[in-house]
C-alpha cells in the first residue's frame, strides 16, 4: 500500500482480511493490474478474492485480467466468474447496483444472448448435417443432448447454454 514494491502475489491459501486496492487513504493510489492465474475450481472463492483489490474508498478501479490457457474448462470458469461478477456489481464500486463496469471484457462471458443465437445456429447446422465431422447421432451420443424431436424434427425446446456448457 506503501508504493514500495510492483507487484503483488497472493493466493486462496492466503486467506482473507487484506485489502489490495487503490485506497484513498493510502500513499500509493496507482491503478491496479490484476492477473488472474489460477482462480481456483469455485466462482465463489474468486470472486471473494477479487474483492480484496476492489473496494470502497478506492482511488481507481484496478484493471482485471484472466488469463488461461488453451483449456476450454478454463474459459468456461473464467466466463462464469465473469457473468457473476456483472451481476454482483458490488466489486466495482462496493456498491451492488452499479453493474460490472467493464471489469470482464464481454468476450469472456461465454454465457451473453449472442453465445445464446451462436448455439442456437450451431445446434441448428448440427441437425442440418452441416459438420461432415459430427454427424448428429454421434453428437447427441456424445453430449447426451437431443436435437431430434419425438415426431422426428428438430426440437423447438433445445438444451439451455449451461447445460450445453456444463
Amino acid at each position: 500500500m506503501a508504493g514500495d514494491k510492483q507487484i503483488l502475489i497472493f493466493s486462496d491459501a492466503g486467506g482473507t482480511g487484506r485489502s489490495y486496492h487503490a485506497d484513498l487513504n493510502a500513499v500509493n493510489r496507482r491503478r491496479r493490474s490484476h492477473y488472474l492465474l489460477e482462480a481456483g475450481w469455485r466462482a465463489d472463492n474468486a470472486i471473494q478474492g477479487l474483492g480484496r483489490s476492489h473496494r470502497t474508498n478506492q482511488a481507481s478501479a484496478p484493471i482485471f485480467r484472466p488469463v488461461t490457457t488453451n483449456v476450454r474448462g478454463e474459459h468456461r470458469f473464467i466466463s462464469t466468474i465473469a457473468r457473476r461478477l456483472d451481476s454482483l456489481g458490488a466489486l466495482t464500486r462496493g456498491q451492488r447496483q452499479t453493474g460490472g463496469n467493464g471489469i470482464f471484457d464481454t468476450k469472456d462471458n461465454l454465457e451473453s444472448e449472442y453465445a445464446e443465437y451462436a448455439l442456437y445456429e450451431l445446434f441448428k447446422q448440427i441437425y442440418q448435417g452441416r459438420f461432415a465431422q459430427v454427424p448428429l447421432g454421434t453428437f447427441e451420443q456424445m453430449t447426451g443432448l437431443s436435437l431430434t424431436s419425438h415426431e422426428g424434427g428438430m426440437k423447438i425446446d433445445l438444451p439451455p447454454l449451461r447445460k450445453f456448457l456444463n
